[in-house]
């Protein structure tokens, strides 16, 4: 009986461990490297929405997507990059390619705010 009772707290609090690191919502990166600035917002336990302004477009742009989360990284995908999975560290928040060694794409800081009215700002500013 003392088994039984020891795997079932086990299993409990191992769940909500479990359950803390992988749903993200409420939290935002904002990300830059060299003339793009990508916003995360993490809007469920499953589903981001990307916000990205790039100086070679001169516009932002919007971009819905999913994601998995486990202890070291955070898999980001969206339908509009086709097959291709982005990577998040953690640990210093680098974004890279999945599978891709090398330099990151971006790097980022957590984001407190509104990142919407914050790109949408940054876009009246280029104008």
């Amino acid at each position: 009986m003392k088994k039984l009772l020891f795997i079932l707290i086990y299993l409990f609090f191992s769940y909500e461990v479990k359950s803390e690191f992988s749903d993200l919502t409420g939290k935002k990166l904002l990300c830059e490297h060299l003339s793009e600035i990508n916003g995360y917002d993490f809007i469920s336990k499953e589903e981001i929405t990307n916000y990205k302004l790039s100086d070679s477009h001169r516009s932002w742009g919007q971009y819905n997507g999913n994601y998995k989360a486990n202890l070291k990284t955070i898999i980001l995908n969206f339908p509009i990059l086709m097959n291709v999975s982005m990577e998040i560290n953690r640990k210093n928040l680098e974004v890279s390619l999945v599978g891709i060694k090398g330099e990151p794409i971006h790097i980022c800081k957590i984001f407190e705010g509104d990142l919407k009215a914050y790109f949408q700002n940054l876009n009246k500013q280029k104008d």
